[in-house]
């Protein structure tokens, strides 16, 4: 691999994982309004946060074992391709 396009990869990955961080930390601000909304105090609300949070912390491990000898550029592709597929599989 070039340096060049390990830059770039480098880079891709940074601002993939920047995106995430600042999506979970997005809800802690809104997180009133998600209380509202759902009509559940705050502390039940903020729960959301620990699901998510325990969620990342059990499912990186697992997947990471589950795929450790898949392709890994067909787990890098595939992964997030599923995942945008998923709203279509939930409308029919």
């Amino acid at each position: 691999m070039s340096q060049r396009r390990a830059n770039v990869v480098l880079v891709t990955l940074f601002l993939a994982t920047f995106v995430l961080g600042s999506a979970e930390l997005l809800v802690v601000g809104v997180l009133d309004l998600i209380a509202a909304d759902l009509r559940v105090s705050i502390p039940s609300a903020g729960g959301l946060l620990t699901a998510n949070a325990l969620g990342l912390a059990l499912g990186g491990p697992v997947l990471t074992a589950a795929t450790i000898k898949l392709n890994k550029r067909t787990v890098l592709i595939g992964a997030p391709s599923r995942c945008l597929s998923w709203p279509t599989w939930c409308l029919h």
